[in-house]
């Protein structure tokens, strides 16, 4: 067994799983080399990291800047969106979905004749996802490349780049991610499926995902079967075992629609510690350390990943200081409790915080969509 951490979050479950069950962890920069020696635990080298996943270790990461370490021939395949699509382009169901790569400049002479998605070909946190429609995607596609140059000052290559990009068709129906992973046996195992709505058509942000019995439900026997296929599609060039991922997907006509999937890692920015709300540790889970089989979810319980992300009037010019407190008490107000709450420095991440929570009114968690965070963020 073997962690690699790097990034602008890495989960204290996370790392009290390492110190509970002396796992070797990696830390990419001395920041985090810090916080885990906090946790009375010391790090490795990188070779030694590099020597333990070639013996064959189970490994986790916490993001994908550390994924060269854990290179593979099945990271390629799920990192390379047009790879991706074009082994998805084998199943009969997928065979007419429109996609192609662009290089950047590539990109002010594109003009697509329906809607569609344009995004870079490495992303992360929906920086530069765009829903265009032809009359807006040169102006779209400006503004998008323009958001990823910025973001690369803060996001390593191996996380962010604007080289190239991918426009697919939009995909229709309801958004969901899940976190899961193949066992031993090659076999998927789903720990949590999270519902992602959002405020209109063209909104892309990752604003909030939420969970309950009832999407869990629904949405587990549907995974399985796509990653099942997805697993015998990809295993005459890479057998995949041992393997954590975030994937999300669409369901339109009650097809599951992939949009990305991220290897070697469950959710980002604080999403994988959700499931502990109701009590999964998802580490323990990967590594086999427990089942967690007592893990379950309350009735009429949505479990929900809120994030406060910065408002889009924000001068450059001008220094906040976050209202932590009184964006609490809105949460509160909405009848949401929150669990887990995680600060952000908002002029280098873009948002504020992101909380773990239940909710106990469904309806108010989603106004959370069109809410203004404006009033939190105070000039000083």
């Amino acid at each position: 067994m073997i962690v690699l951490v790097d990034g602008a979050f890495v989960s204290d479950i996370l790392v009290e799983t390492c110190v509970k069950y002396e796992i070797p962890i990696y830390a990419a920069n001395k920041q985090l080399k810090t916080k885990i020696r906090s946790h009375g635990r010391a790090t490795i080298s990188i070779k030694q990291a590099k020597k333990v996943f070639k013996n064959g270790e189970r490994a986790y990461t916490s993001a994908e800047s550390v994924l060269p370490i854990v290179h593979s021939k099945i990271v390629d395949v799920f990192k390379n969106k047009f790879l991706f699509r074009t082994i998805l382009s084998s199943f009969p169901e997928y065979r007419d979905f429109f996609f192609r790569e662009l290089s950047k400049e590539e990109l002010a002479n594109f003009q697509p004749s329906k809607k569609v998605v344009l995004k870079p070909s490495r992303g992360f946190f929906s920086l530069g996802v765009r829903v265009c429609l032809p009359e807006n995607f040169n102006e779209n596609a400006k503004g998008a490349v323009k958001e990823v140059e910025n973001a690369t000052k803060t996001y390593p290559s191996a996380t962010l780049k604007e080289d190239k990009w991918i426009v697919e068709e939009y995909i229709t129906g309801k958004e969901f991610a899940v976190d899961a992973y193949f066992d031993k046996q090659g076999n998927p195992v789903v720990n949590a499926v999270y519902y992602h709505p959002f405020s209109d058509e063209m909104d892309t942000r990752d604003l909030l995902y939420y969970s309950n019995k009832r999407i869990m439900k629904e949405q587990v026997p549907k995974v399985k079967l796509f990653l099942t296929r997805l697993r015998d599609a990809v295993s005459s060039s890479s057998r995949i075992s041992n393997f954590p991922l975030h994937m999300e997907y669409r369901i339109r006509n009650g097809v599951v629609y992939p949009i990305e999937i991220n290897p070697w890692r469950f959710g980002g920015f604080g999403l994988s510690d959700l499931p502990a709300v109701w009590g999964l540790n998802q580490y323990e889970r990967f590594f086999g350390l427990k089942t967690n089989e007592k893990a379950e979810m309350k009735d009429g319980i949505n479990y929900a990943f809120i994030l406060c992300r910065n408002p889009v009037n924000l001068s450059d010019n001008q220094r906040y200081q976050i209202d932590h407190e009184g964006y609490r008490k809105m949460l509160k107000d909405l009848e949401i409790e929150v669990k887990q709450y995680h600060k952000f420095d908002y002029k280098k991440f873009g948002v504020a915080s992101v909380a773990n929570c239940e909710a106990f009114n469904e309806r108010k968690m989603v106004s959370l969509l069109k809410y203004d965070t404006s009033p939190h963020y105070l000039p000083v």
